[in-house]
């Protein structure tokens, strides 16, 4: 009885000592996160770098760091400007939209079958009403402050999880060949000799999510901001970004630029929004597919389309922006289970 005593304190204690690492590293949980699975993914660069630099670890995991800061944040930066420069010229843009013809729009818009008529008419009848677009605006207004408000917090709290990011890296870089083998064997101290087997498809699984989803989506966005550009789109660059994100979701990138193509159409210009479109679904949407198959063949844990659909819902839903990775991860640690369970011989009470 004392052994059994002995032995429940000892799993108290240990469910509180955990609970209070739980409480105390939370803020770096996901942001750590975030630097294992950029180690992990781009650890046959940091190897090549580690060599360059002939083996000192510590300016090779400060160079490779300082290589993926550049690639991350670089072109967020410029991203950003380009941004922010559309976003004032929009407020001109809206105001001057009565003058570019807003009528001509509303009498194209009002040809369109069955929905057309409809649209032009409530469209219209706001636009003519001036309290109408005050009332609008005013009721708009207080959500517009508050979104700033916490946007303006957000900063901070970014710039704080971008340093802990990459703090995190150069540590995973420098210590990662130990660290590695290590948390393998306390894996399967945990959880038995079968550990090895499902954490083995883990890191093809990463690879995938990394380079098959976070990197074919800011190619269909790019691809996307050329069309915007050459057929004289406003604010390309804000369209693209919205392109970019939206290629993340199920939802695709279609999502804009076929809106994007009918606006050209309503314009008076159909040449622009045919081109559009066809650079749309020619080019932008089957550059997925071409990035996907291409970078996807090194093997791993193949993921029924449906199930792997609803792990990165679920796991966006669930995790935020690293459910993106947890999502598929789960799924792939389940398929695992599953077969090792279902495996000729398998013993019945694992």
């Amino acid at each position: 009885m004392t052994r059994d005593v002995q032995r429940w304190v000892q799993l108290a204690g240990l469910a509180l000592l955990l609970a209070a690492a739980y409480a105390v590293f939370r803020p770096f949980l996901v942001p750590a996160a975030w630097a294992a699975i950029l180690a992990y993914a781009t650890w046959p660069v940091f190897v090549r770098i580690e060599r360059a630099c002939g083996g000192r670890r510590l300016l090779a995991a400060m160079c490779a760091t300082t290589l993926m800061a550049a690639l991350v944040l670089v072109p967020l930066f410029l991203l950003s400007l380009a941004l922010a420069r559309e976003l004032a010229a929009v407020p001109s843009w809206l105001a001057g939209l009565q003058e570019r013809g807003l009528a001509s729009f509303l009498a194209r818009l009002e040809t369109l079958p069955y929905v057309g008529p409809a649209l032009a008419g409530r469209l219209s009848v706001f636009l003519a009403d001036a309290q109408a677009i005050d009332r609008l605006l005013l009721a708009q207004a207080g959500t517009v402050a508050s979104n700033l408000a916490a946007a303006a917090g957000d900063v901070g709290r970014s710039l704080f999880s971008v340093v802990v990011v990459f703090a995190t890296l150069i540590v995973f870089y420098r210590h990662g060949a130990d660290l590695g083998p290590l948390l393998i064997r306390l894996a399967e101290r945990l959880a038995g000799p079968r550990t090895r087997a499902l954490l083995a498809p883990l890191g093809q699984t990463v690879r995938n999510v990394l380079y098959g989803m976070l990197l074919t989506a800011p190619a269909q966005g790019l691809l996307a901001l050329v069309g915007y550009w050459a057929v004289g789109l406003g604010a390309p660059v804000l369209l693209g970004a919205i392109t970019t994100v939206l290629a993340l979701t199920p939802i695709g990138a279609a999502i804009v630029y076929v809106p994007a193509s009918l606006w050209l159409v309503l314009q008076g210009r159909p040449a622009a929004g045919i081109v559009l479109l066809a650079w749309g679904g020619l080019v932008v949407s089957t550059s997925d597919n071409l990035i996907r198959s291409s970078i996807l063949s090194g093997g791993g844990v193949r993921i029924p389309f449906l199930l792997g659909l609803f792990a990165v819902i679920g796991g966006v839903a669930a995790f935020g922006a690293i459910g993106l990775f947890v999502g598929p991860m789960v799924v792939t640690l389940l398929m695992g289970l599953v077969k090792a369970l279902a495996a000729p011989g398998a013993p019945s009470g694992t």
